[in-house]
């Protein structure tokens, strides 16, 4: 019987101060009781992370946090739905270690001291058996389209991209194969067509075989953790959908002077043509991309991300003017 995805770390109780509830057969109290923790965080780094597990669902909830808890912040957090009293937590550190407490009484039980003293890295596979050769399924319930996936294994480089081109559209779901892969613990990323980006940090896939995608806190790429970014792009694909002709288009950093025409000498690009230009001398994410007319207006593009996508694409739909007239022969001065 396949489950649901589930992060981990080592299980146990080790954490003292968390006073640990480990009898399985332990009642409940009342429901009229909320359950709830209000946790500081002792550790020596920001807080990204906290999700809670009941007896009542198979898998985690979502990250319960909006923002990262600092050292020595505060901040109280509830269960997504109140379902009982008895928890595991699941906490992950801005240095990519993470600890895993339960079951923990959270009606009787609500204040946390988190000093990660049995926080353990991501790479740690120690425990774990090795991946069944068997499928780990994606489903997207995102509302948006996935363009690509890409995993790492325990500590190591994120790979190429899983959906092998081949998007994965909403409510659909797709299966990919660990066979190659060693160790359980993965970090995924989903990038949606919108560029924005979906991030587990630590998917124990040996335990559970399915991840659900929803898309809970979209991460535009400057926000994802560094060791799942992509590099900066090395083409850019153009498209013009206007009835108009541009002549010049340049790309350049916020403040940089615009630099060469990436059409170079010859070329103009037509309405409704693509044209993949090279963009290898940029080494930021965020560039400026601006498109010239032949009727000498420009549109410009602020913010466009280079490291959304391995090729990323810009769409010109028309001066920022807003003029829409009619397509004109180009002519270069």
């Amino acid at each position: 019987m396949r489950r649901m995805v589930r992060w981990s770390s080592l299980a146990g109780c080790a954490l003292v101060t968390l006073a640990c509830a480990c009898q399985a057969g332990a009642q409940s109290p009342p429901a009229a009781r909320n359950a709830t923790a209000d946790v500081i965080n002792r550790a020596a780094v920001a807080i990204t992370d906290i999700r809670l597990a009941s007896r009542v669902t198979n898998g985690w909830g979502g990250n319960l946090l909006t923002g990262e808890i600092k050292p020595g912040e505060r901040r109280q957090v509830t269960p997504q739905r109140q379902e009982g009293c008895l928890y595991t937590m699941r906490v992950v550190y801005r240095d990519n270690r993470f600890e895993w407490f339960g079951w923990i009484d959270l009606c009787n039980k609500s204040g946390f001291d988190l000093a990660a003293r049995v926080a353990q890295q991501v790479g740690n596979q120690d425990g774990y058996l090795s991946p069944p050769s068997a499928t780990v399924t994606f489903d997207n319930r995102s509302g948006k389209t996935v363009q690509s996936l890409r995993m790492a294994v325990g500590g190591g480089q994120i790979g190429p991209d899983r959906l092998g081109g081949q998007p994965l559209p909403p409510g659909k779901t797709r299966d990919i194969r660990l066979d190659p892969d060693k160790g359980c613990l993965f970090r995924i990323r989903a990038i949606y067509d919108d560029a924005l980006s979906e991030v587990f940090q630590s998917a124990d896939l040996c335990t559970f075989h399915t991840v659900i995608l929803k898309r809970d806190m979209p991460l535009a790429s400057h926000q994802v953790p560094a060791d799942l970014r992509l590099p900066v792009a090395q083409n850019l694909m153009l498209w013009n959908q206007t009835h108009m002709t541009i002549d010049f288009v340049y790309v350049f950093q916020p403040g940089a002077p615009k630099g060469i025409d990436r059409l170079g000498r010859t070329k103009y690009l037509h309405p409704n043509e693509r044209w993949r230009i090279e963009v290898s001398d940029q080494t930021v994410c965020l560039v400026t991309v601006q498109a010239m007319y032949a009727n000498k207006q420009p549109e410009q593009i602020t913010d466009f991300d280079l490291c959304a996508r391995e090729e990323p694409e810009v769409v010109f739909r028309g001066p920022n003017t807003g003029w829409r007239g009619p397509g004109t022969r180009s002519g270069r001065p």
